[in-house]
């Protein structure tokens, strides 16, 4: 699966707002937790889908693959075309496969070096 997509990440929902190009196709940005394949993104993805419009729920964590759209977005499908969204309860399989991924935000938070406090 991963071999069609030029981005698999880990995320959750941050917002969702409308398309201005496309109102069919809503934007969700969405916070990466950890990625296996595309560009250096560390922080959030922009998404857009056609199909089901309650593919994104706050609260969930889903693995997607996804391919590069228009400008800085990714494009879904929310059915088995080469790239997909998966709820994490049925990402296992999946994640599995995926093996570990090229960047973690888990890790590079809990990689950090408390910083020192200094009183004036």
């Amino acid at each position: 699966m991963s071999d069609h997509s030029d981005l698999v990440f880990l995320s959750r929902l941050v917002e969702i707002s409308e398309n201005p190009d496309d109102p069919d196709m809503p934007i969700a940005r969405l916070a990466i937790l950890r990625r296996w394949k595309g560009p250096d993104l560390r922080r959030t993805a922009d998404v857009v889908w056609s199909g089901d419009p309650g593919v994104f729920l706050p609260g969930v964590t889903y693995l997607v693959y996804a391919k590069r759209s228009e400008g800085d977005r990714w494009h879904v499908a929310s059915n088995i075309c080469g790239n997909r969204v998966l709820h994490s309860h049925s990402a296992e399989p999946h994640l599995a496969a995926l093996g570990l991924p090229e960047w973690d935000f888990e890790k590079e938070v809990t990689a950090e070096k408390p910083r020192r406090i200094t009183s004036p």
